[in-house]
């Protein structure tokens, strides 16, 4: 995140590439056509996030919290890596539960009908005397009645734009400063400038940071 300082961001939220489809070389054009989805694998996202985790404590202010979207397999890597790089993870992970329109793949086992979102939080240097700050209510892990977007999807994976406000609400103030470091198609922006918070976006793909700036100056054009 080379434009940032250290604690300078004071919420993190981010929905990364989960690292469990097919190895492919698509762009937004061939996602288009065929509806297929990143090049990503899972030996390629354990560097990937053990990377972002470490810059992502170094940006964060010290008291504040970080969320990480993830399929379950991944909770425990990913507490495990936080926690190396100076993170606490404290209670269980959250879990937005999806509905009912998803797709089955195998009959021998549960389907996945949930995303985690796994809790990290930046300690104060004096940790005898503060821990780090309490969200802005008491909140289930449970997340319901946020529907996924299954049809008109402008990327391949796009959340809604309510469940980044139910995060930024718990864990920001307005005119703070949240950063999603796999912006994607802009929805955790798009949250951002409706609950009157500050953002910064970054993306590998610049056909998603394209998207995520027509997206958000649309919205503050209106």
């Amino acid at each position: 995140f080379p434009s940032h300082d250290m604690n300078s961001v004071d919420l993190i939220l981010t929905d990364p590439p989960f690292g469990i489809l097919n190895d492919n070389d698509m762009g937004f054009k061939e996602w288009r056509r065929s509806g297929l989805l990143y090049d990503d694998d899972s030996s390629e996202y354990s560097s990937l996030i053990k990377g972002f985790l470490g810059k992502a404590f170094r940006v964060l202010k010290p008291g504040h919290h970080a969320y990480i979207f993830c399929s379950w397999e991944w909770i425990h890597p990913i507490k495990t890596w936080a926690k190396a790089v100076g993170f606490e993870t404290p209670g269980p992970p959250a879990i937005w539960y999806r509905g009912q329109h998803i797709k089955f793949t195998h009959m021998d086992r549960f389907g996945t009908d949930h995303y985690s979102i796994v809790f990290c939080v930046k300690t104060y240097p004096d940790q005898d005397t503060y821990r780090w700050q309490e969200m802005s209510r008491f909140a289930s892990s449970i997340i319901l009645g946020i529907d996924p977007i299954y049809r008109d999807k402008d990327h391949p994976a796009e959340a809604p734009v309510n469940l980044f406000r139910h995060f930024i609400e718990l864990s920001s103030r307005p005119g703070e400063l949240v950063l999603d470091s796999f912006c994607g198609s802009g929805a955790c922006g798009e949250a951002c400038l409706r609950t009157g918070r500050r953002f910064t976006g970054i993306d590998v793909n610049h056909d998603w940071i394209n998207l995520t700036r027509i997206r958000l100056n649309a919205l503050e054009g209106k």
